[in-house]
């Protein structure tokens, strides 16, 4: 197991970050993406899993491509049960692109969009960033390879310099309702060198996915510790999963992890889903363990009874 193995990680000692959407001390919010059969989030979905477990979730993902459209039926729909939007919004167009202006349209149109929303509700663009082009769908449409880096990764400066685009049209437009959401991968890529800067960023996180047979403290104190230096800013596990023999003992304890090892990740959701390239859907093993982790009252921060 690598769990004997791994080193461990420094105790968390900083002041717990504040910021938009920030939950109570002593709790944290549960969220997820629920789509097990495929084909997308939907309404449905979400409340047949809110029904097995027992509670509502506190916030809900959902994927869009660059041209959308959101928010829609998913968003309006989490707005009626309390539960807080998270918009997982892809890139769909070169960095370089966007900068020079040439996306405007679509950017005014999304700012414009969820401004009417009026209901705060997280945007995360171009998540995972510091992974190549064959990731998240693939993404070779949005690299540039003149103003990229080699391999099909992404260049630091060109994004940074989209996101920055991106946010100050959203911020011409009024839509002040958004809470932009930066959000990495695993390690791979020194994923610190995309922050776009702290006037452009209200909440940090990541993504990471326990693919070995190790607990949630190993699976995150890596990337955890890579990020350790934006602590003023909210923490985010935005998507997590274990593979279905592995489920039990990755959220088994889970929220006694998070609030020892992680006091400072304030959020975390799990993929109930397929997946790009690989298959987090809760077995009936793993769900008893998700509902035992869902009910602890650390996880309660905005839950609600469906």
């Amino acid at each position: 197991s690598l769990q004997t193995v791994l080193p461990q990680p420094p105790v968390f000692t900083g002041t717990l970050a504040q910021g938009p959407l920030v939950p109570a001390t002593g709790t944290t919010y549960l969220g997820g993406f629920i789509d097990p059969d495929g084909g997308g989030s939907s309404p449905q979905k979400t409340a047949a899993f809110e029904a097995q477990i027992g509670r509502n979730l506190a916030y809900n993902m959902h994927f869009y491509g660059w041209n959308g459209p959101f928010p829609g039926a998913n968003e309006a729909d989490d707005i009626a049960h309390g539960r807080i939007p998270v918009i997982a919004w892809n890139c769909g167009t070169t960095d370089a692109q966007i900068v020079s202006g040439a996306a405007d349209s679509i950017i005014i149109a999304h700012a414009n969009a969820l401004k009417a929303f009026g209901k705060p509700i997280f945007v995360r663009w171009f998540w995972e960033m510091n992974l190549d082009d064959t990731n998240n769908a693939p993404r070779k449409q949005c690299y540039d390879p003149k103003t990229d880096l080699p391999s099909g990764y992404f260049s630091p400066t060109q994004y940074i310099a989209a996101w920055q685009h991106i946010h100050n049209i959203f911020v011409q437009q009024g839509a002040t309702n958004v809470i932009w959401l930066w959000c990495v991968a695993n390690a791979h890529g020194g994923p610190a060198q995309y922050y776009p800067g702290d006037s452009y960023v209200d909440w940090v996180a990541m993504d990471n996915y326990d693919t070995f047979d190790a607990t949630m403290f190993h699976t995150f104190y890596i990337l955890s510790n890579e990020l350790a230096q934006f602590q003023e800013k909210p923490f985010m596990i935005t998507e997590t999963g274990a593979h279905a023999a592995l489920q039990p003992t990755f959220l088994g304890g889970a929220a006694a992890e998070l609030q020892s090892q992680f006091p400072q990740a304030r959020a975390i959701g799990y993929l109930d889903s397929h997946g790009s390239f690989q298959d987090w859907v809760l077995t009936a093993d793993g769900l008893a363990s998700f509902i035992t982790f869902a009910k602890d009252s650390y996880m309660s921060a905005m839950a609600s009874s469906p």
